[in-house]
C-alpha cells in the first residue's frame, strides 16, 4: 500500500487482484479498459474526498503582461490565493469585471504591481485564472492554497497520486465479472477506504461505483478592492 506506483506495476496488481495471469499477453485484450478504469478510479476518488495529504501550496510566477496563466489546483477546492511582492504575500480578491477593465487593462498598454485580483478562466487548454492588473514584470508569484491538480495515468511510467490498493481494489471491482466476487472486492474496497479516511480524511462525501461527484464548495464571490489611481 503505497502512492507514487507507477502505472506498469497497478496493472500488476489489478490483474492479481482480478485473478487473472501476470502475463500481459494474455490479458492485452483488456488493457485499454484496465487503464482507463485505474485513472478514472482515481480521479472519482480524489473527486470526491478532501485527502490532507493532496493539499497544499502552489505557486505560479507571474510574467510581464501576461493576463492568464493554468490553474494549479482543483478550481472547487481554493482555500487562500495571495500575491508575493516587495518580499511580502499579499491577500488577492476574487472578481475582475467592467470596473476593474475600465480602470486597468481596457488596452494592453496599461501595467500595475501588485496584483490586486484573480478570476477564472475557461482557455483553450482547460481551467486558467487571470490576473489583474496585468503585471509590469515577472517578479510576482501567485500562491494558490487548496486541493493539488491530479497526475495523469497513461503511460507506464505515470504514477498515482492516491493509494495504490485502493484505486486498484476498486478498479477490480468494476471490472471483475462475477457478480458474488465483484460485491466481495467492493467489500474488501470500502473496508480500506473506511482505513484511508481515518489515516487522511476528512471524507467530504461517500464513494460508490457509480455515483456522482461530491458538491462542489463552489467558487468565491466578488469582494470589492480599493483601486490604485490610474497612471
Amino acid at each position: 500500500m503505497a502512492r507514487g506506483t507507477s502505472l506498469t506495476n497497478l496493472l500488476i496488481k489489478l490483474r492479481s487482484e482480478m485473478g487473472l495471469s501476470d502475463s500481459v499477453a494474455q490479458s492485452v485484450s483488456m488493457l485499454d479498459t484496465m487503464k482507463y478504469k485505474l485513472a478514472a478510479v482515481q480521479e472519482r476518488l480524489w473527486h470526491e474526498y478532501d485527502w490532507n495529504f493532496m493539499r497544499g501550496d502552489e505557486d505560479v510566477t507571474m510574467a510581464a503582461g501576461t493576463r492568464y496563466y493554468d490553474l494549479p489546483v482543483d478550481p472547487g477546492r481554493i482555500d487562500t490565493v495571495h500575491v508575493k511582492w516587495s518580499n511580502g504575500w499579499l491577500p488577492l480578491e476574487y472578481g475582475i469585471g467592467p470596473e476593474q477593465y475600465n480602470q486597468f487593462n481596457g488596452d494592453e498598454t496599461k501595467r500595475y504591481e501588485p496584483a490586486l485580483r484573480w478570476g477564472f478562466y475557461t482557455g483553450a487548454g482547460g481551467e486558467q485564472f487571470e490576473i489583474w492588473p496585468l503585471p509590469s514584470t515577472a517578479t510576482q508569484t501567485v500562491r494558490f492554497r487548496g486541493m493539488r491538480n491530479l497526475g495523469t495515468l497513461v503511460s507506464g511510467t505515470d504514477t498515482a497520486d492516491l493509494d495504490d490498493h485502493l484505486i486498484v481494489l476498486f478498479t477490480a471491482a468494476a471490472l471483475i465479472k462475477d457478480p458474488a466476487k465483484a460485491t466481495t472486492k467492493l467489500r474488501e474496497a470500502n473496508s480500506h477506504l473506511q482505513r484511508m479516511k481515518r489515516n487522511y480524511g476528512p471524507a467530504t462525501a461517500s464513494f460508490s461505483l457509480g455515483g456522482n461527484r461530491r458538491r462542489s464548495v463552489g467558487r468565491p464571490g466578488p469582494v470589492r478592492v480599493a483601486y490604485p489611481a490610474s497612471s
